[in-house]
């Protein structure tokens, strides 16, 4: 085979995109050319690749290497397209027998082979699934946050002599087992519970709780409108699994959540500062990742606007 085609996924902002994977081994110069709108750090995916497969123990074909990435038009960046582009050239020179089923691989290569997490894992996992694909091959450390998405199915791989292993079924692949911690949050705040008299405001926080109704409060300092607010998504249920999956990705890529996170359940709770600025508030853009701003780190929550006026 000189042709293969292997799934990979690259986060795009908030969300993820799937890429088509090709590589061509062709007769020519030896060379190694990567297209597709890659960005230097997928455009340098080639040279750990290389290192990688070859410190494994494997070939690395003396002949002219085409890696593409489509769709073309998608800029990508990042380094989650190193495994795929290992694994496509394992397949396209036969040291890899073809996939029995759809499956996308993400991870980032060390140069002696070992298999790293990724940034925005949880965002292709989404992605991956709602491209029908089931099965993700994810490092150890990308594994609880890909199993957090309900129907993937991970299977954990260490380096690349161990995924050589698993695809040509000389070894069980390892799935990851599901631990007995809670689901993750986005805040940790008290309970409505605590909250002694205030009847009239508790009501009107219920009823915009049952209806998905804004919510002003007026009064003076110290009466306890902020400590109110702050209960506010005690009245509101867990987040359904679409949503949950949407605010937890969007966590996730705002750093909010460490390694490994679970999902996100619990409606988050922003109060910004009464000085925000607009890009705080709406979200930016920095050295081309995008920065979620309040409003977007409220979805399926609450936006709190202290002393909005």
């Amino acid at each position: 085979m000189t042709l293969a085609h292997v799934w990979g996924v690259v986060p795009t902002g908030i969300t993820a995109a799937m890429v088509a994977v090709e590589v061509d081994v062709a007769q020519g110069l030896p060379s190694v050319g990567v297209i597709g709108l890659a960005q230097a750090s997928v455009a340098e995916s080639r040279w750990r690749a290389r290192s990688a497969i070859v410190n494994s123990g494997l070939a690395w074909p003396n002949a002219r290497i085409t890696i593409g990435l489509s769709p073309a038009d998608v800029p990508k960046s990042g380094t989650s397209l190193d495994l795929p582009i290992a694994i496509g050239l394992l397949l396209a020179t036969g040291q890899v027998a073809p996939l029995q089923e759809p499956a996308a691989f993400l991870g980032e290569l060390g140069l002696d082979g070992a298999i790293r997490p990724v940034s925005g894992a949880l965002a292709c996992a989404i992605a991956a699934l709602r491209a029908g694909i089931r099965r993700v091959y994810v490092s150890a450390g990308n594994a609880r946050e890909v199993a957090a998405v309900p129907g993937l199915e991970p299977t954990v791989i260490q380096d690349i002599a161990q995924a050589v292993r698993v695809l040509t079924a000389i070894e069980a692949p390892t799935p990851h087992l599901p631990d007995d911690q809670q689901s993750a949050s986005a805040n940790e705040l008290g309970d409505l519970v605590d909250v002694r008299g205030h009847a009239m405001t508790r009501l009107a926080l219920e009823v915009a709780a049952a209806g998905g109704h804004h919510c002003a409060m007026v009064g003076p300092p110290g009466v306890g409108k902020t400590m109110l607010a702050q209960r506010f998504t005690t009245l509101l249920p867990d987040l359904d699994d679409e949503i949950a999956l949407d605010v937890t990705s969007i966590h996730a890529l705002s750093g909010a959540l460490g390694a490994g996170h679970a999902l996100v359940r619990r409606p988050p709770f922003v109060a910004p500062h009464h000085s925000i600025s607009a890009a705080a508030m709406l979200g930016s853009v920095r050295q081309g990742l995008l920065v979620p701003g309040a409003l977007t780190l409220a979805h399926g929550g609450v936006l709190f606007l202290d002393k909005a006026a």
